[in-house]
């Protein structure tokens, strides 16, 4: 295989197709919030204010969104609310709603009150991050937006104020992400201290966009050179995030993972990542070779193999790094991997060529690969490339490999800990008692 510049069509394609969500949003209505406009309805104006002040007490800490049983076992009424001045509010909930088609997801007024709110049937196990839009327009309802004006609403997104539950947000640092975790969703993992770890740092320049990065080489102190290595796309996420660096310290701690040797690689920034992690071929090897040098300075003797782990495009290029480099990459970790990329045809009538490269290659690493089940336009490819992975002896499965969810740090952060672990326990290494 060679690589040529990109072309104008390669560009395009970074970005992912647009599919219309294909089922129904599930709205659905709230016991609690029937009882209060029934009481709206029946009290004076003067005090239909304090009739929404003790229902937003009786939230207590939890805060919002409001959780109640449904009609089955199987599901919960997930409710949201916002009390405020904007005229105009909507959810914005990670592939559940449709960023192209919002005004579906407005929330509606409660009687004559200034709180408005939402209903949603979800299963138990949904895990989701969202925000509130308030354009100063109303948003024409059935109309379907341009990806330029969605872009445009990311100025109107805001935070659940009633949620304590919330993560920083990579792309848009003022409207940090509001998380929904109902009582089936995959838990945060438990952590231990890794203040013992060695960190080191090392220059990579990125093969396609040419940005210079400082990637970090953080080891377990029990890792030697032929412990599993983590390759860590986006690395500046989860170097930031003390949950993965902590839960995997507690795997290791109980036996449950090998030592490791992390490898935080940043990706330069949204631009820069949709350049080099569809890079490819021989950029890709270019790249993984830098690694490689950056670890046999930092871990001398080191041989220990590669495990990229990346989501979305991060997952696309472990996934494609476990097909082109045998040698360097004993396993991957793949969650939600833009398997769309790609296309010689429209998205939607060709599969990715990750897909092509397999089928000429005919082996593998050992992936892990997990999806969102609410990610409309990436469930197809994903659900296909775990079975194609089955079958040549190459899909390596995790309890939550398929997780009610969507494109979305909110469960990938919580997954991925145990994704990590039974990758490097499947390549086999030194345990931390050896």
């Amino acid at each position: 295989m060679t690589d040529s510049a990109p072309s104008p069509d390669h560009l395009r394609r970074t970005t992912p197709p647009h599919a219309p969500r294909p089922w129904p949003l599930p709205v659905t209505e709230s016991p609690r919030i029937r009882a209060l406009e029934t009481a709206l309805a029946g009290a004076a104006a003067a005090d239909r204010a304090g009739h929404v002040d003790a229902f937003l007490a009786e939230l207590g800490a939890a805060g919002a969104p409001l959780i109640e049983p449904a009609d089955v076992p199987s599901h919960r009424v997930v409710t949201f609310l916002y009390r405020g001045p904007a005229p105009f509010v909507y959810l914005f909930a990670n592939k559940l709603t449709d960023p192209f088609t919002p005004a579906e997801g407005r929330l509606r007024q409660v009687g004559e009150s200034d709180l408005a709110t939402l209903s949603l049937r979800m299963p138990a196990d949904w895990i989701c991050s969202y925000h509130f839009l308030t354009p100063e327009a109303e948003l024409e309802a059935g109309g379907r937006l341009s990806i330029r004006d969605v872009m445009r609403q990311s100025a109107s997104l805001l935070p659940d104020p009633r949620n304590p539950r919330q993560r920083p947000n990579k792309l848009l640092p003022q409207a940090p992400h509001s998380i929904v975790e109902l009582d089936r969703a995959p838990q945060e993992p438990a952590t231990a201290d890794f203040d013992d770890w060695r960190s080191v740092g090392a220059p990579i320049t990125l093969p396609v966009s040419r940005t210079k990065v400082e990637a970090t080489v953080r080891s377990h102190p029990a890792a030697s050179p032929d412990s599993p290595t983590m390759l860590l796309l986006d690395g500046e996420v989860w170097l930031d995030d003390e949950l993965l660096a902590g839960a995997l310290s507690a795997r290791i701690a109980e036996g449950t993972c090998p030592p490791l040797h992390l490898v935080y690689l940043p990706s330069g920034g949204p631009d820069d990542r949709i350049l080099d992690y569809p890079a490819g071929p021989l950029q890709q090897r270019e790249l993984l070779t830098q690694v490689v040098d950056a670890l046999e300075a930092a871990v001398p003797g080191w041989h220990g193999g590669l495990i990229p782990a990346g989501q979305s495009l991060g997952g696309l290029f472990a996934l494609f790094a476990a097909v082109r480099a045998p040698e360097l990459v004993r396993a991957a970790v793949g969650q939600s991997p833009s398997l769309w990329w790609p296309t010689v045809e429209a998205p939607e009538l060709s599969p990715g060529a990750w897909f092509a490269e397999l089928g000429a290659a005919g082996e593998c690493a050992p992936c892990v690969v997990q999806l969102g089940r609410t990610e409309w336009v990436l469930q197809e490819a994903v659900l296909h490339a775990r079975e194609f992975l089955r079958g040549i002896g190459s899909l390596v499965e995790t309890p939550t490999d398929l997780v009610t969810g969507g494109h979305d740090v909110a469960w990938w952060r919580r997954t991925l800990p145990d994704a990590i672990a039974v990758a490097a326990t499947s390549i086999g290494g030194p345990s931390a008692n050896s």
